[in-house]
């Protein structure tokens, strides 16, 4: 009869603990009541503000014209959209299962540019129209024609009066010879990097081979087109200069057998910088003055201008030695590398953390 007792009495405490796991997790379960008026919580917004903030809404219709600086309309000519990532699409992508990036190749990075829209040609009027992305933050429209160098214009929402005007384009012819003997440099690596203008095109001396220097306290409009940085190179170098885009903000080519290259359009929305690399000769800064007058020079191209550059390269020095055990015997075959280091500048071969090996 004990025995019966005990067992009812060990049944009762099971039944009272189920029924109250139940009704705790019924509780935890139940949705808690939202008001839809109030602001999200801070852990759920803190990611996107600052990315978000003061940008213009998403997709929207956008056209204009393309037209010279004499008001002539530019048909044919190529115009984009170009947009900031703000990583929203990927969050909206995770969230529903869907694609985590709509454009093709690469995911970029937040922050980035990358395309709002499909691109799209002017009209023989230089009209255009282009709908956006559902999802992109158009910030700039842009155009380029084959004759004529690209112009961005920053944009603050959809409109149908953007208005994109084209100089003439340019083109710079480089020269790269040996600093002794005048020879020609073949194959040398040539990185031009599309700057911020610091000097106005119609103003400085011209220095060495082209290259202008700013004066004091003149002030030069915002350049849109810098601004895109790596952009440039990665959508517009294919399809603007026909050189592929290789990782890196700069437009890189390489001299051919005579030592010269030539590249364009170009023109005064931006100055350029040359960085020139060859395994045989040490880099320089080819924009600094002379010694007494180390203010940086960059090369601005004016409409239709030709500018000539040339690039003189001072043959690198050469380390040698013999690699032995402690007891003398030579050693073969060991693979012998050298690290470039300075405290001030490094040049991004090796910043990059490149190796010259034997």
């Amino acid at each position: 009869m004990r025995t019966v007792r005990n067992l009812a009495v060990v049944l009762a405490l099971v039944a009272l603990g189920v029924s109250v796991f139940f009704a705790l997790r019924s509780q935890n379960l139940r949705a808690p009541a939202l008001d839809a008026d109030a602001p999200l919580p801070e852990t759920q917004r803190r990611d996107q503000r600052g990315l978000t903030a003061g940008l213009p809404p998403q997709g929207g219709i956008y056209g204009g014209t393309v037209t010279n600086r004499e008001g002539q309309p530019i048909p044919g000519a190529t115009v984009m959209l170009v947009a900031l990532n703000t990583g929203e699409h990927l969050v909206d992508g995770r969230r529903t299962g869907g694609e985590l990036d709509p454009f093709a190749g690469p995911v970029p990075e937040i922050g980035g540019h990358e395309l709002g829209g499909a691109e799209t040609q002017t009209d023989v009027d230089g009209r255009w129209t282009i709908p956006a992305n559902s999802r992109a933050r158009v910030t700039h429209a842009l155009a380029y024609h084959y004759d004529h160098f690209l112009n961005v214009v920053a944009v603050a929402g959809p409109a149908n009066n953007i208005a994109i005007v084209l100089d003439r384009g340019g083109r710079v012819k480089g020269r790269i010879v040996d600093d002794e003997t005048d020879r020609p440099v073949p194959g040398a690596v040539v990185e031009v990097y599309l700057q911020q203008p610091v000097v106005l095109p119609e103003q400085g001396v011209r220095g060495p081979g082209g290259a202008r220097k700013g004066r004091a306290g003149v002030k030069v409009a915002e350049s849109q087109i810098a601004r895109l940085s790596r952009f440039v190179a990665k959508e517009l170098g294919q399809r603007v200069w026909g050189l592929p885009y290789q990782g890196r903000e700069s437009l890189r080519l390489r001299a051919d057998r005579q030592g010269r290259f030539s590249l364009g359009p170009f023109g005064p929305g931006v100055q350029l910088e040359f960085v020139i690399t060859h395994d045989d000769y040490r880099w320089r800064d080819y924009d600094k003055g002379p010694q007494e007058d180390q203010m940086p020079r960059r090369t601005i191209v004016g409409p239709g201008e030709i500018v000539e550059r040339e690039f003189r390269m001072q043959a690198g020095g050469r380390i040698s030695g013999t690699l032995t055990m402690a007891d003398g015997t030579p050693i073969a075959d060991a693979r012998v590398s050298f690290e470039s280091i300075t405290q001030v500048y490094r040049h991004w071969y090796d910043a990059n953390g490149k190796r010259r090996r034997t």
